[in-house]
């Protein structure tokens, strides 16, 4: 979850920092110069364009980059991660989990240290080249912590791990906006921001490649009952070699594809989230960048403490019903309010010797969905109006209802016939049944 937290709010960090980056005034004086009376006025921090008065919120930024600008820089990570999203899934499954996640953390800790540099010293085609190459490096994070899911959790606990080490997702905003806000309004403005967390993720960094390893096996850090319980109660896979993987059933399978829809609007709708929240309520709230900063940790904060509650209430529900009817119930609720997303927990079930694959593609699913953000909002954002946002929500909120409904029709959570191995370990059942048996004597 630590590792989720930094790595997630180095890449979205942008969406707060740019708000305190921008000189809003510069910039409406800048975009309204065609008009033919256009001036500004100080004391009520007004432009006044053709007989109209339009109040500007600043934050004190010192660049001018138009709104199309800012929204291609929003883009960059998102394209990096496109093309490094597939490759890495494909070498999680082939080698480790552990060497993959050191070596794209430290691309995004060397990306997001020479960012404030590259914003003040070149242009802003070198601080996209940046955001790209952030980018990079967070496309194999999302695969590789999904194998090591798989290969550390049994199956009936991966609904709560899942809610519980994507809740970094929701940390890093609830945590990261108010940090950020602070850094912005002191006097080491936003640069802090990025040399900060590049040198705290250094840290975890450190941390993680020293106690975490690939499977229970080679962990020094648990029991040796710990050890037991978990290879008896994780399904053993064999070796994979490139031969072996499906790709037929995995870019065809329904439940499969019901899932990739999922995680498209679930994108969609955390890129409008943790991207442009910060920009409505400055344009349109005309919030000050503290209350701005508190409202965005808030939402964040709320889905944090759903999601884990949530997790807890489908964990005691699968032990009464089944793993795809939690996965419907939960999905089904997140289209229409807030819960873990129950199609993550499909996704990682379907097929657990493939799961860095699979996540690699859904995560594909997730960058078209983030990608496609921007692009709505750039579609209805002309003249900062309410109407125009009321349009945006309506149309994210409607995507994710539809692809709700499509997995309370075709999801299920269960591991599919062409997934499973064909060997059989009948020595793997053997010990099961004893450990069991010592369990209930101990007990």
């Amino acid at each position: 979850m630590l590792g989720y937290f930094c790595t997630n709010y180095m890449r979205t960090n942008l969406g707060m920092t740019m708000t305190c980056m921008i000189n809003s005034t510069a910039l409406s004086l800048l975009e309204n110069s065609s008009h033919p009376q256009t001036n500004f006025s100080s004391s009520s921090n007004c432009v006044y364009t053709d007989g109209t008065f339009n109040h500007i919120n600043d934050y004190g930024g010192t660049l001018i980059w138009p709104t199309v600008t800012q929204d291609w820089l929003f883009t960059a990570t998102f394209w990096g991660s496109l093309i490094s999203t597939l490759p890495g899934g494909y070498f999680v499954v082939l080698t480790s989990p552990i060497l993959l996640l050191g070596l794209s953390t430290l691309i995004i800790i060397f990306s997001t240290a020479i960012f404030p540099l590259l914003v003040f010293q070149t242009s802003e085609y070198l601080v996209f080249a940046s955001r790209f190459l952030l980018g990079i490096g967070v496309g194999p994070i999302l695969p590789a912590m999904d194998s090591l899911i798989v290969r550390w959790v049994p199956n009936s606990e991966k609904g709560l791990a899942v809610s519980i080490y994507t809740t970094g997702v929701q940390l890093s905003g609830a945590l990261g906006i108010p940090f950020t806000v602070f850094m912005c309004a002191s006097g080491w403005k936003w640069p802090a921001v990025y040399y900060i967390t590049a040198a705290a993720a250094i840290v975890w960094l450190i941390l993680f490649c020293t106690t975490v390893q690939n499977s229970p096996s080679e962990s020094k850090f648990i029991t040796d009952k710990e050890r037991v319980y978990l290879e008896e109660t994780i399904e053993e896979t064999d070796v994979i070699t490139k031969d072996d993987i499906p790709w037929k059933p995995m870019l065809t399978s329904i439940p499969l594809l019901a899932c990739y829809a999922c995680q498209f609007s679930n994108s969609v709708s955390l890129t409008l989230l943790q991207a442009y929240q910060p920009t409505f309520f400055k344009e349109i709230l005309f919030l000050p960048v503290y209350e701005n900063g508190i409202y965005c940790a808030i939402t964040n904060i709320v889905l944090c403490i759903f999601k884990i509650l949530w997790g807890i209430i489908m964990h005691e529900v699968a032990n009464k019903f089944s793993h795809t009817t939690t996965c419907k119930l939960s999905q089904g609720f997140a289209g229409i309010g807030a819960a873990s997303n129950g199609f993550y927990t499909s996704m990682v079930s379907i097929a657990p010797p493939f799961v860095g694959i699979l996540s690699s593609i859904s995560k594909m699913f997730a960058l078209l969905g983030m990608l496609s953000t921007p692009y709505i909002v750039t579609a209805f954002r002309k003249e900062e109006t309410i109407g125009e946002w009321r349009s945006i929500f309506f149309i994210i909120a409607g995507i994710s209802l539809v692809t709700g409904i499509l997995f309370l029709f075709f999801g299920k959570c269960e591991a599919s016939s062409w997934a499973k191995s064909e060997k059989k370990h009948p020595e793997i059942s053997h010990k099961y049944a004893r450990h069991v048996s010592s369990i209930h004597v101990l007990h």
